[in-house]
């Protein structure tokens, strides 16, 4: 691989894992909203409590694992960068902080998943929910 693409590379993840991070960040927020309106209602849901918990540490999890991901390429890209300056061989590093910043992007991207699927557990609750309520009232 060509010296100059080697700590580019990682470099040019790092906006799409900014992506991330920011809609990760945006349904975190949505998450702790959502606790907070639960905990003003006065509802004393403990399922829904205990689902919105296990959401906002999965969420959490993916954040962590997304910031470590931008360090991790971020430094990849100094120290292939700087190597190119020094004229020194760098790549060795390189691609292990790259492949571990690819490992953590991963990661998240499984727990991101993982939370989907809980969210659209809970949505298929709500409905069951209001199904019940309906064939009630």
């Amino acid at each position: 691989m060509e010296s100059a693409s080697l700590w580019i590379t990682p470099l040019v993840l790092m906006p799409g894992v900014g992506l991330l991070v920011m809609s990760t960040a945006i349904r975190f927020g949505q998450v702790h909203e959502e606790m907070h309106r639960h905990a003003a209602s006065g509802s004393h849901g403990a399922g829904h409590a205990e689902s919105l918990l296990v959401r906002a540490t999965m969420l959490r999890n993916a954040l962590v694992a997304l910031y470590s991901a931008v360090a991790l390429l971020a430094v990849a890209g100094l120290v292939g960068g700087l190597g190119q300056i020094w004229m020194a061989e760098s790549a060795t590093p390189v691609l292990v902080l790259t492949a571990a910043g690819v490992s953590c992007l991963a990661y998240a991207a499984v727990t991101l998943i993982r939370e989907s699927i809980r969210l659209v557990q809970v949505i298929e609750a709500h409905r069951d929910e209001l199904a019940h309520h309906d064939d009630a009232g």
